[in-house]
């Protein structure tokens, strides 16, 4: 599957082209990034859209999102809070319509239904804790500091 980064940030797309990742704008909102960056994947024949965020920083594991390939299938990883969706899968071919931001896991919960697709949620925390207040960043940092040797 390939990989596209959506991104207006120079330094974002200088990185991404040293090692050759696809590049586009970004739009402006998370559900505009998320919608090209899927549209992109249907043009290329992609039958699934793994859709994952930048501000993982235990995010591994990705790839296990894909297996769901063109099933009538929406893979949604709820956040630390179950609140947001810092991961989703979704097939190319359903006109998803992403709804990011706080209770976005319920929106695209429904999304799912609304369109008829089947719906896994995937409950991992390498995949589920984002930094999107200033406590999860100190709960990072807490995660971060080494143990004091005894």
């Amino acid at each position: 599957m390939p990989t596209i980064i959506v991104s207006s940030d120079s330094e974002v797309r200088e990185w991404a082209d040293q090692r050759q990742i696809a590049t586009l704008d970004d739009p402006g909102t998370l559900d505009g990034a998320a919608g090209v960056g899927r549209d992109r994947l249907r043009a290329l024949g992609c039958t699934r859209a793994v859709i994952a965020h930048a501000d993982l920083p235990y995010a591994r594991g990705l790839t296990r999102l894909a297996r769901d390939g063109s099933q009538p299938i929406v893979a949604l990883v709820p956040c630390h809070r179950d609140d947001g969706t810092p991961v989703l899968s979704v097939p190319t071919a359903a006109d998803f319509r992403f709804a990011y931001g706080p209770a976005s896991f319920r929106r695209h919960a429904a999304e799912a239904r609304r369109l008829g697709l089947g719906l896994r949620v995937v409950r991992d925390r390498s995949l589920g804790f984002d930094v999107d207040i200033p406590d999860d960043l100190v709960d990072l940092i807490v995660d971060l500091e080494p143990t004091p040797a005894p």
